[in-house]
């Protein structure tokens, strides 16, 4: 960065803290990162240091940013209002963006199913080396698609970061991850690494001497605070239950409504509720009840900010619509769908992005990403609906608002008799434990924290036992019980391969069928796994491995010299510039010595740094009119 005072404010809304201050270090010694971090630790921070770092040292940086198709957006309005960095799309449609020159600069947004857009063919037929490739693997509980990246794109980049989160569960994926760069990477030298160096366990250990990381903190391995709200199901959906065909359950489990056939879903299906249908709704759906008295005591303390996470969208607007209503009482809340964000208030407006400060609840499905800009701080995660895998549920906790991951109480539901949510949590997502952990790759799932697990488990490996020699009736039965759906293998073999691998994981020995001695031996095992981070050693073992990068040494240097590193430097000159110019003549003078190249950033920043903390109070395009003619 240059000497100019103000060209720091670029940096002001980045965490400089000693995980990212690595990163950047890394990425400079290797030409790549590839950071493996558990979500709320800060991926967007670190791909905006990326290309900040690319376009204040490069006269035309050419970036390109790879990731899933959900996610073009979310990555969008992540590099446009954090550091204003102007992204274009490049999608599957090949009638869209298919210009470049590579005179020009270049910041392009993708996804695996665009490469075969004729753009690509261009950039390929120029020659071109690109300056940054970011590659995030997304928020997909599935994990990374390595082998499509690998084989979608023939692409050379100076400088490589890869984001991967989630890992497939299959031995070898993580070693995957170092063929990327051995493909990518333009400096021959330094792909060499990658190909006797791959992701292992000491990926957690935070060191200079690597260019992988997946760093755990003290407050990232604290136990979670885990509450389940029993409730009660009554008669009349117990009887309606008991008449159900067994051939076919609601997914989700979470949904009387959606599962059974009911008198009562004449109101549900309601287009909008008024104070007598909701009364009527929550006399007869226990669950919403509980929830609402739950919300409702919570948001008693002002602090108190919650998200509440939905499977299905027909449940999400149930709740929408119970909430709108002056017969609960509630307000500020906001319900996030298909990429649009609601006021409940009057749930026929969007939502007026300027009260950011007044929400108290989100609404949300798991496959939106707008909610986590709207929060400072999540105090409180609420599971109306459970999901399919471990994974999912985690990420639910760990997803944080603009502060990161900040710990919050977790708070599901069970019913009493374990047909609707507790199948879920006893059923479904025990089935799937095993594959929420990945060979050699330290992690944390909250699914494991689960109170009764050891007798969830050994009540579902009881059953499962002798899963070969059932008949095809109840194989059918359990994989309704269990949401199994998959055409490429046959539902026996996949029960019974995710029952071995369970017992793998948890080091049971041959069949199941005392759950007393199952609970024995997977009790201690639970707690032990517990106390740290687990991965899968080569026999599938789960192995936990306590990790706490705060007393590594690296990690100690770095922090200790934080206030002398110059990229903190350039950030607290540059507030205290800025906060220095109460008149016009002192901004403009300031702004007057940055660099042509350097002008989009700097000036976004700068006008979203006034607004923030100065009381500036005027929108982008007023700031520009003020400044651009003298200064531009």
């Amino acid at each position: 960065m240059s000497e100019n005072s103000v060209k720091g404010i670029v940096l002001d809304k980045i965490s400089l803290n000693a995980i990212n201050i690595a990163f950047m270090r890394k990425l400079k010694e290797f030409d790549c990162a590839i950071v493996m971090d558990q979500q709320g630790n800060d991926k967007n921070g670190k791909a905006q240091l990326a290309v900040l770092d690319t376009v204040t040292k490069t006269a035309m940086p050419s970036i390109l940013l790879i990731t899933t198709e959900k996610l073009l957006y979310s990555w969008y309005q992540i590099m446009i209002c954090g550091i204003g960095a102007d992204f274009k799309f490049i999608t599957a449609d090949p009638k869209s963006l298919n210009f470049f020159s590579p005179n020009i600069s270049n910041f392009y947004i993708t996804y695996c199913e665009a490469a075969e857009n004729p753009v690509f063919e261009k950039i390929r037929e120029s020659g071109l080396v690109w300056d940054l490739v970011i590659i995030d693997g997304g928020l997909s509980s599935g994990g990374m698609e390595i082998d499509k990246i690998l084989e979608s794109y023939d692409i050379r980049t100076k400088k490589l970061v890869v984001f991967a989160p989630y890992i497939k569960t299959a031995p070898g994926e993580a070693e995957k991850l170092s063929m990327l760069p051995v493909k990518f990477l333009e400096n021959s030298s330094k792909a060499e690494y990658f190909k006797t160096n791959t992701p292992d366990e000491t990926a957690a250990e935070f060191s200079l001497s690597t260019p992988f990381m997946r760093c755990f903190t003290s407050h990232d391995t604290v136990s979670p605070d885990i509450k389940i709200i029993s409730y009660k199901v009554n008669d009349e959906i117990l009887k309606a239950k008991q008449d159900q065909s067994i051939t076919s359950l609601y997914s989700y489990g979470g949904n009387v409504f959606e599962e059974l056939t009911l008198d009562m879903r004449k109101l549900y299906n309601c287009d909008r509720y008024d104070d007598h249908i909701v009364n009527a709704l929550r006399g007869f759906d226990s669950k919403l009840d509980a929830y609402i008295n739950e919300v409702s005591m919570l948001l008693e303390d002002p602090d108190t900010r919650i998200i509440t996470y939905f499977s299905s969208e027909k449940t999400l607007e149930y709740v929408q619509k119970v909430l709108s209503t002056s017969a609960v009482g509630l307000k500020r809340i906001i319900a996030v769908k298909k990429g649009q964000l609601y006021n409940i208030d009057d749930s026929r407006r969007n939502f007026d992005g300027k009260k950011k400060a007044d929400i108290r609840v989100i609404l949300s499905l798991d496959d939106q990403h707008e909610q986590y800009d709207l929060i400072d701080n999540i105090t409180h995660v609420f599971c109306f609906e459970l999901p399919n895998s471990p994974l999912t549920l985690h990420r639910r906790f760990r997803q944080g608002g603009r502060k990161g991951f900040t710990n919050p109480q977790f708070i599901m539901f069970r019913d009493d008799k374990d047909l609707f949510d507790g199948r879920m949590l006893c059923s479904t997502l025990a089935l799937n434990i095993a594959e929420s952990f990945v060979y050699g790759i330290p992690g944390r799932n909250i699914y494991l924290f689960t109170e009764g697990l050891d007798n969830i488990i050994s009540s579902m490996l009881c059953e499962l036992e002798g899963a070969e020699d059932f008949s095809d009736e109840k194989i059918s039965a359990i994989a309704v019980k269990y949401n199994i759906k998959n055409v490429s293998e046959s539902t026996r073999e996949i029960i019974c391969r995710k029952r071995d691998a369970i017992k793998a994981a948890f080091g049971l020995p041959g069949k199941i069928v005392d759950k007393k001695a199952a609970n024995n031996i997977l009790a201690p095992k639970i707690q032990q796994l517990r106390q740290g981070c687990c991965f899968l050693d080569s026999n599938g073992m789960l192995l936990s491995k306590a990790y706490n990068i705060e007393g590594d040494n690296d990690y100690g240097l770095i922090s200790r010299g934080l206030e002398t590193e110059p990229i903190v430097l350039e950030q607290l000159r540059a507030r205290e510039a800025l906060k220095e110019c109460d008149t016009a003549d002192k901004l403009l003078a300031l702004l007057r010595d940055v660099k042509e190249t350097d002008k989009a950033y700097v000036f976004y920043c700068a006008w979203n740094f006034l607004n923030r903390n100065c009381g500036y109070g005027k929108d982008y395009n007023e700031f520009l009119r003020e400044v651009f003619e003298e200064v531009v």
